[in-house]
């Protein structure tokens, strides 16, 4: 009777871990550099430098420049779905287009979920509110 209650919540826990783990196919995809094509909706002017976004999964960091200043943080949760972050920081120069800057850096800090489609990174509020968007670049 121990060992079948063991094995049942052997099995509970591993179902449950399970669930919380990105598969090896989205880690692929995820990882690497973007460059941010919209914010809110409204397209990167080519008169600025586009915001990035470097993803370390093996790390659970992420990196990059808000089209002015420079920023690292934590990924706290990622799954297949579900793209948490914390810990963000980032330098605090002075820029001409500083209000780029602050729309992504106030996006990234409502960032809960993501979706992958046609090689572009979308990322979304817990309501859903598209938030960013990304094409990969990684020839930086």
């Amino acid at each position: 009777m121990k060992f079948k209650l063991f094995v049942l919540m052997l099995g509970m826990t591993l179902m449950q871990s399970c669930g919380n783990q990105l598969s090896k196919t989205s880690e692929e995809v995820l990882n690497g550099h973007w460059e941010a094509t919209q914010i809110k909706g409204n397209a990167i002017s080519d008169k600025v430098t586009p915001p990035t976004l470097d993803i370390d999964i093996e790390d659970h960091k992420i990196s990059g420049n808000d089209s002015c200043n420079g920023y690292m943080g934590a990924i706290q949760k990622i799954t297949d779905k579900d793209f948490l972050l914390g810990g963000v920081a980032g330098t605090l120069m002075y820029c001409e287009h500083i209000e780029v800057a602050d729309a992504f850096n106030q996006a990234l800090k409502e960032v809960a979920t993501y979706k992958v489609e046609e090689g572009e990174l979308h990322l979304f509020s817990q309501q859903g509110e598209k938030l960013l968007s990304f094409k990969k670049n990684d020839k930086q």
